[in-house]
């Protein structure tokens, strides 16, 4: 059999060390390799990690070129290609697509090829989108490791990966490790030999001193030289990937076929750290709907910043994603590094969003001498939404104020309490339809009494479909009951003796949790229930036209959190979010929403785009949205909050928070305070449909909206300010203009009696 001795180095930016260690460490190792490649001409060294060599060429760029010419040789072997190590669970599409093409494209430009082969040495599995996504990168081959032998349903090291009939991916599954930590390599080429393909007659070794970085040493490249016969019915070989896989790839018919995900997720890779996930899908939506908006109305100069910066915010999020979407018994040393490139990437974004839609405003729009509103739609299809926006009025009282449009066309709104409670300041609701990759702009204008009594605008209908008692809330389409601590019943308003969920109805519930946070294999933490809900029951929150809106306020164990349920005028959709301050040890909470009809078939969004699932107990990653499809039924859960799921015959769990054990080197199950803790305060908003007529294009334009949402603000060119003109109102009067007053002057002045109270918020 012969053995292709893979000489690597397996590095990662950050981890139980430092930021700045991990840094070091790359360079010290490919420094090192680049020696070891110099100093014995047959040693063959296998890395491509882009993060790693973009650092060597900017801060040694003498070692950069000697990388280059050892590529050119053959002696250094650039694999895998993608900037930094990816999690495939946990990946947005959008992450997936940006490693790719600056990893890629960086390897083409530098060395001039792309790596066929992938490595992944971390990933505790891999689902049946990862397999969707490596084959759209056009990669031959995966060589992965895992923590055990072989992964369930495994027959041999070396399989073809296929799945719905698609094209073969041909997977190595690497045995024993991928490290050494020793100069002699006996015991590791032995296990290679004994989990290698006889068939085949080839096998991979890796070596290379670690757990991070360190690479091969002289003594191991010296050891393979000494001992290349020195085994029975072996020959060692230093050696590629490209020459192992050339070898494989024509004998592929003969090796077994893997179909599905390959081993169970752990996990803790999806429901442990979410504030570090959530950080990290807020900023990539952020810069994606930037870049959009610089492509859609951006003037020259912006779009050259954006274009000149994009490169290295997109790879602060690469390398922050590389942080936190992993688990393990320690967390990362510099947790403010990975917070801080997360934020960074955020600001940018922000900053373009604002400074693209402000200088197209100005020069772009016309002038009116009204305030006005502006909503602009980065998508790609029209947007029907809601939008809720607090107008900067000067402190001044709503009063005879309405919303229309640039023609004069009254919108209904409907005004809400200021996020802050002020009640100086006034929140809107109204619904908008902006054309695709489109604007529209908004007036807020005071009609004189003379205009409404001769009829010179058009007030419009008023619909009375919303209706909200103490235990109910109902629009056209759906009724909802609650109970004291769950939503009861969903119905058709047109048939309330319905029920689309079952006899639970959606709740919250808290389990006992002493699971460690990288076990593997473990579909979910074992259900002891550990806390239920205390609370005094719902009350009712908005009561209008446009919207209404439950609230339940109460603990979880000893954990306070408010539970809101809205619903809108027309619309079939059920607004809910949750706010928890999260205070439990060694527990986990979910959402469960219980169904009356059993589901006959899940469709998930993957980051590879949708897949069809069996109903199980398995955790799986969630990318946005769900659906359950019963005997002429549905219902679909949407969201941009939650990042693991599981779904049997009749209910769907969300997994929503976890404190999970910190295992120690005693293997105690002490309480910590650490990053991998969930513990503070969260916050979810998902929606629900249920039983509509929706397909999966829907549903993803429906998270689309949630990851990019309209573009709002406010916008005063042509506008005289103050809008009062010289008659300030009462409420707003400084010193000097009592003074004035009490001195008989500008009379003009509205007086108390005329003016108080008057356009006051509802309660």
């Amino acid at each position: 059999m012969i053995v292709h001795m893979i000489g690597n180095a397996h590095l990662r930016p950050s981890g139980p060390w430092s930021y700045d260690a991990g840094k070091d460490e790359a360079l010290a190792t490919l420094r090192s390799a680049v020696e070891r490649c110099e100093e014995y001409p047959e040693f063959k060294f296998t890395f491509g990690e882009v993060w790693a060599l973009q650092l060597v060429e900017r801060l040694d760029p003498k070692l950069f070129k000697r990388i280059r010419r050892l590529v050119k040789k053959g002696q250094w072997s650039i694999s895998h290609g993608t900037y930094s190590l990816t999690h495939p669970h946990l990946l947005s599409s959008e992450m997936w697509t940006r490693q790719i093409t600056m990893g890629h494209t960086y390897c083409l430009d530098k060395f001039g090829k792309t790596p066929a082969f992938y490595i992944n040495l971390e990933s505790k599995a891999f689902p049946v989108s990862h397999y969707e996504n490596l084959l759209k990168a056009e990669y031959k081959g995966m060589v992965f490791f895992q923590d055990w032998k072989q992964s369930e349903g495994q027959e041999s090291s070396i399989f073809r990966w296929i799945n719905e009939g698609g094209p073969e991916l041909l997977c190595y599954q690497i045995s024993p490790h991928y490290r050494t930590r020793s100069h002699e390599l006996y015991g590791q080429i032995m296990e290679c030999v004994e989990a290698g393909s006889l068939t085949l007659g080839h096998t991979v070794c890796f070596y290379g001193v670690g757990n991070h970085g360190g690479g091969p040493t002289k003594e191991n490249i010296e050891y393979i030289r000494d001992h290349r016969t020195s085994f029975e019915n072996v020959e060692l070989k230093f050696s590629t990937l490209e020459e192992f896989f050339s070898d494989a790839l024509l004998m592929s018919d003969s090796f077994p076929v893997h179909e599905g995900p390959i081993a169970d997720v752990a996990p803790g890779h999806l429901l442990n750290r979410r504030r570090q996930k959530l950080q990290q899908r807020r900023a990539e939506n952020q810069l994606v709907q930037a870049e959009r908006l610089c492509d859609q109305i951006g003037d020259k100069k912006t779009v050259r910043e954006v274009e000149r910066q994009l490169d290295s915010v997109w790879a602060d999020l690469m390398t922050s994603a590389n942080a936190c979407f992993s688990s393990g018994k320690s967390c990362d040393a510099d947790q403010s590094v990975v917070d801080a490139m997360q934020l960074r990437a955020f600001l940018y974004a922000s900053e373009w969003l604002w400074n693209t839609s402000r200088i197209w405003s100005r020069t772009q729009l016309a002038a009116f001498n009204y305030q006005q509103i502006v909503v602009l739609n980065t998508l790609d299809s029209v947007l029907d939404s809601w939008i809720e926006h607090e107008p900067n009025l000067d402190f001044d009282r709503w009063g005879r104020r309405k919303l229309c449009d640039i023609d004069g066309n009254l919108i209904p709104f409907q005004l809400l309490k200021s996020k802050g409670e002020d009640p100086n300041v006034h929140r809107l609701l109204f619904k908008a339809n902006i054309p695709a990759k489109g604007h529209m702009v908004y007036l807020i204008r005071e009609f004189p009494d003379i205009m409404v009594d001769a009829g010179g605008i058009e007030e419009p209908e008023q619909n009375q479909e919303l209706r909200i008692l103490k235990t109910s809330m109902q629009n056209a389409h759906w009724t909802v009951r609650v109970g004291p601590r769950s939503i009861n019943r969903i119905s058709r308003s047109s048939d309330k003796n319905s029920n689309i969920l079952g006899k639970l109805g959606i709740s919250l519930s808290s389990y006992e949790d002493h699971m460690d946070m990288d076990a593997v294999g473990m579909q979910c933490a074992p259900e002891v229930f550990s806390a239920g809900i205390e609370s005094s029951g719902w009350q009712i929150k908005e009561s209008g036209e446009l919207r209404i809106a439950m609230s339940n306020r109460g603990n979880i164990g000893n954990s306070p959190f408010e539970w809101k349920i809205k619903m809108c005028e027309g619309d079939p959709r059920i607004f809910c979010s949750l706010k928890i301050a999260f205070s439990e040890a060694h527990r986990h909470l979910e959402l469960n929403i219980f169904l009356q009809d059993a589901v006959t078939q899940w469709i998930d969004a993957t980051s590879a785009g949708s897949q069809r699932r069996d109903s199980s107990e398995y955790i799986h990653p969630f990318h946005g949205w769900t659906v359950a499809n019963g005997d002429g039924s549905s219902f679909a859960v949407v969201s941009n909050d939650f990042f693991g799921f599981r779904h049997n015959d009749h209910c769907l769990t969300l997994m929503l928070l976890r404190s999970p054990v910190q295992q120690g080197d005693q293997g105690d199950e002490s309480f910590e305070l650490s990053g991998a803790d969930d513990l503070g305060v969260h916050e979810f908003r998902w929606i629900m449909i249920p039983d509509g007529e929706f397909t999966k294009e829907d549903l993803q334009l429906e998270w689309g909206k949630l990851q990019q949402p309209p573009v709002v603000f406010d916008r005063y060119e042509g506008m005289n300010r103050p809008p009062w003109e010289n008659s300030t109102p009462v409420h707003l009067q400084e010193a000097n203009e009592k003074r004035a007053l009490r001195d008989g002057q500008m009379t003009h002045l509205p007086r108390p009696s005329n003016d108080l109270n008057e356009g006051d918020l509802p309660v």
